[in-house]
Order: C-alpha cells, then structure tokens, then sequence
C-alpha cells in the first residue's frame, strides 16, 4: 500500500494512512478523476471524502496500467456480501434468496 499510497497522491503521503482511509483531498487530479468514475460506476461507496484501499488499488491499476483482472475483482465485492445475505437470511443454505 506504501506504493499505492505515494503513486496516487503525487507523493504527498509515504505510506497509507492507520485509519484506512485515505483523504480524497490529498490525491492527485488524475486519481481523483478515477475515483469519481470508480465510484460512480464500479464500487460505490459512502466515503465521499476519503477513498478506501480497496478501490485505491482498482484506481492505481487503472492508473498505472497495470494489468487488471477486473472479472476476479467484481467476484470478490460480491462475494463478499453473500455471507451477509446468508446469515441475514437465517438460513445456512447458500441460496441466495431462492427457495426450492
């Protein structure tokens, strides 16, 4: 995260931040461009002013060019809420709101 962190923020920051947000503020125009897009199109989020570093890595890839694998990366944003829809559900069937 240390590159991640002096990459988008033009090297303001040396490293990420403890709390685990990053402040929006802080970032160069070009990553504040992506955000707004990331954020708008692929990871919404309530952190107007901050950006997690989740997405800063989707951002630095995009950023940087590296290479992005971006089917592996929706896969696990929705993968992780299927636990949160199962135990909500009170069911230990993986069903996702289907009943047989």
């Amino acid at each position: 995260m240390k590159t991640i962190a002096q990459e988008i923020t033009g090297g303001t920051y040396g490293d990420w931040p403890s709390k685990g947000l990053l402040p929006t503020a802080d970032m160069s125009v070009k990553y504040t461009f992506l955000n707004r897009i990331g954020v708008i199109n692929w990871a919404p989020t309530i952190h107007n002013s901050s950006i997690t570093n989740s997405l800063a890595k989707l951002v630095y890839q995009i950023g940087t060019s590296v290479t992005l694998d971006f089917s592996a990366y929706v896969f696990d944003k929705v993968g992780s809420h299927v636990g949160d829809v199962v135990s909500d559900s009170g069911s230990d069937e993986r069903s996702f709101g289907y009943e047989d």
